[in-house]
């Protein structure tokens, strides 16, 4: 599930190196702002880009416990650190996104979000975020608005937003798309009937 609200003061973060090697990198504000070169806390090296994007996707999902990573890393030291993520990526290994969903809740209102993954153990759907709108009726604009060829490819975006700024900002917006949806179809209803009488 996205997190509510995101620190974007926090003390630990990752980074995408997308360049000759790929790799994905911890890192504490304290690295960042000095003078030496950068030595991450620690590396996950990716075969390519897609698999990248994949371990960032990973890296995502648990946001809630980075700084409780960070803490373990100058508690246990590198050597540990780095057989303790490895763990961890056995147990959890990073899965790929082939897809998003968008369905609706059992509240007349209720709108769920997330992505179908691929990985080891298959194929899964993961729920992100449960939004319920004012009324089943902004849920339906919403529905109608995002299903349309014109803006299906920003379901990505949406997700993305979710990762980066969390699900209350998320919501705002989705509160907003649906009010904009609903406020324009009478518009939409009303040409078409025109068209008709003519």
């Amino acid at each position: 599930m996205f997190q509510k609200t995101i620190d974007h003061d926090a003390s630990h973060f990752f980074l995408a190196d997308k360049g000759e090697t790929h790799a994905l990198l911890f890192v504490n504000k304290e690295l960042m702002t000095g003078t030496q070169p950068v030595t991450p806390l620690w590396i996950a090296p990716c075969a390519d880009e897609p698999s990248l994007d994949c371990m960032c996707r990973w890296a995502a999902a648990r946001r809630h416990l980075w700084e409780n990573w960070g803490e373990l890393r100058a508690l246990i030291g590198r050597d540990a650190f780095q057989r303790h993520m490895h763990e961890l990526l056995t147990t959890e290994p990073p899965e790929h996104v082939v897809g998003a969903v968008i369905l609706s809740g059992e509240h007349p209102g209720e709108l769920l979000l997330g992505e179908t993954l691929q990985g080891p153990h298959g194929v899964r759907n993961d729920i992100l975020m449960r939004h319920v709108f004012a009324s089943p009726k902004l849920r339906h604009a919403f529905n109608r608005w995002i299903q349309h060829a014109d803006n299906n490819h920003l379901i990505p975006t949406l997700i993305g937003i979710g990762y980066g700024e969390g699900s209350e900002t998320l919501g705002k917006l989705l509160d907003q798309l649906a009010r904009s949806a609903c406020s324009a179809a009478p518009d939409r209803v009303g040409r078409t009937r025109r068209r008709k009488a003519a």
